[in-house]
């Protein structure tokens, strides 16, 4: 677990750019590290670990404190982190990306990893 407090959150808005990643108020990004030797186990893995964090976010939700909020560098493969970023965020990611990448050199040659959508 990784606690993002209010001071963080706070100082981020305040910072030259902003904070990008929407997060405005305190938060905890949840972690999970699974080791399995056998890769016939690994479709049951992957159920298990989408079924708990289904319910993680579930009993987030009934007490009022899921902020919606999925952490890029611990993303999954069927995640979309940046989506939880809020529809102005997102537009300023692809403000920079036109600004900075126009021929989107890093969306076409960077294999893997999430990309800035809508691009």
């Amino acid at each position: 677990m990784q606690p993002i407090g209010s001071k963080h959150a706070q100082v981020s808005q305040t910072v030259p750019g902003g904070n990008t990643m929407g997060v405005d108020s305190p938060l905890v990004i949840v972690s999970t590290n699974v080791y399995w030797s056998n890769a016939a186990d690994d479709a049951t893995i992957v159920q298990y670990l989408n079924d708990l964090f289904v319910k993680i976010n579930a009993a987030a939700k009934s007490v009022g404190k899921n902020a919606g909020f999925e952490y890029l560098n611990y993303g999954a493969e069927d995640q979309d982190p940046i989506k939880s970023y809020g529809r102005e965020n997102i537009g300023r990611l692809r403000r920079a990306k036109r600004k900075y990448d126009p021929r989107n050199v890093f969306g076409t040659l960077v294999e893997g990893g999430f990309k800035v959508p809508g691009y």
